[in-house]
């Protein structure tokens, strides 16, 4: 990856971001809206795939019930199901009759995604060995996931980050009055493990979120995981502020042969190399 040349990170902490950065969130919900798509799609008259389609992009169109309009998450995602089911009834040419009412077959098409999503939700091998590699160090590992609580906390059961992070070092943005990028819910991360944001590292794939919120914060320093997809020279701004990770990852695997254990960390923010 071209990073043994570079000098470690001296740092006390590591905060993590979870989604697509410990998990490949993006990955899983492909794969299990598809599955849930696969097993209501024929009794909804319609084709599998372009029913998974409908429902992605009524999704990520509108994935939280709009400000002011009273409703659970799960009615609201059903609702979304509705639509989907709706939609690729009304654009395939090979429409059939459905076999249940549509509202009965949104609800189980939810039940079916939230099973098979929760069911991908581990840490892989490489995860819990980078986790607890950073921990025999003496790293205290901290981690922030923005998102609905609804959302994020079943994740976070299926995951075993109970494993990994003391149940005070979970920080949902959610169940906070600000969210990544806001400083607060990073500086409250470090009082819960007990480091200065100048002895800490914030890891995550997010720009805006991760690298953005640990500059505001004044973190030691971020470390981007770019995953699979993305060009290790992309660099942006926010809101007219450079975004300037201080290295960059394919995947948070690598994060411990870019840091050293030292309480302190050195005392100023580390720059791009």
């Amino acid at each position: 990856m071209g990073q043994c040349a570079v000098a470690p990170i001296p740092c006390a902490g590591v905060i993590f971001d979870l989604d697509d950065t410990l998990i490949p969130t993006r990955e899983i919900d492909a794969l299990a809206v598809a599955e849930a798509a696969r097993s209501v799609a024929a009794r909804a008259g319609c084709e599998a795939d372009l029913l998974r389609s409908c429902f992605r992009a009524a999704l990520e169109r509108d994935p939280f019930p709009p400000e002011g309009v009273v409703r659970t998450l799960e009615d609201w995602r059903v609702s979304l199901w509705t639509k989907a089911i709706t939609a690729a009834r009304a654009d395939d040419a090979a429409t059939g009759p459905t076999s249940a009412p549509v509202k009965d077959l949104a609800a189980e098409a939810y039940r079916l995604w939230m099973a098979a999503r929760l069911a991908r939700c581990r840490f892989s091998p490489a995860t819990e060995a980078m986790l607890e590699s950073l921990r025999r160090a003496g790293f205290a590992l901290a981690l922030i996931t923005n998102g609905s609580p609804e959302v994020q906390r079943p994740k976070l059961v299926a995951c075993g980050a109970d494993r990994f992070f003391q149940p005070d070092r979970v920080l949902v943005g959610g169940e906070r009055a600000e969210a990544k990028p806001h400083p607060s819910i990073f500086i409250e991360a470090c009082a819960a493990m007990g480091t200065a944001p100048e002895e800490t590292v914030m890891v995550g794939d997010s720009l805006p979120a991760d690298i953005y919120g640990a500059q505001l914060a004044g973190l030691r320093a971020s470390i981007w995981v770019i995953g699979a997809k993305r060009e290790r020279g992309q660099r942006a701004s926010w809101h007219g502020a450079p975004l300037r990770p201080a290295r960059v990852v394919r995947a948070a695997a690598e994060v411990p042969g870019l840091l050293v254990f030292r309480p302190g960390g050195g005392g100023r923010q580390v720059v791009p190399t």
